[in-house]
């Protein structure tokens, strides 16, 4: 039985290929498709007689922020404070980066960044609930590291 994809990516898809623009072409041009899996519970083990399992509540945890402000938090960085982007990085990873520094994702416990075509995550220094706590601890980081 085939599978078929939609032709056009979802929100989902999109943050992803967000984080890795290079993998759209395996999806336009070799039919890739996007699955998500919603785990039930996890099995730990941390050695002799320590195994567990544990409910997804334990582990997973949803993002406060709605996809919309999530976008809207994403623009206002990167057209508003790239320098603020930066400052997070050197004060993080000690990494000095003057260009391309943009911000990909933010959650309840960190941001996402791009910065000479890598990765970073960068914990906040608070966990946050709303985009009212997430504007709040985005502004004492800067603060913090100037």
């Amino acid at each position: 039985m085939a599978t078929s994809c939609h032709p056009a990516p979802d929100a989902d898809a999109e943050r992803f290929f967000r984080y890795f623009p290079r993998a759209w072409m395996s999806f336009e041009q070799l039919g890739f498709c996007f699955y998500r899996f919603t785990p039930l519970r996890f099995h730990w083990n941390g050695g002799f007689a320590t195994a567990r399992w544990l409910g997804i509540d334990r582990i997973v945890r949803a993002n406060p922020l709605s996809r919309e402000s999530q976008e809207q938090i994403l623009a206002h960085m990167n057209q508003n404070h790239a320098d603020a982007l930066r400052q997070y990085l050197m004060a993080t990873d000690g990494i000095n980066e003057t260009d391309g520094v943009s911000m990909l994702g933010i959650d309840a416990e960190g941001i996402d960044l791009r910065a000479m075509d890598k990765l970073r995550r960068i914990p906040l220094t608070r966990t946050i609930g709303s985009d009212a706590e997430a504007r709040q601890v985005l502004v004492e980081m800067a603060a913090d590291r100037n």
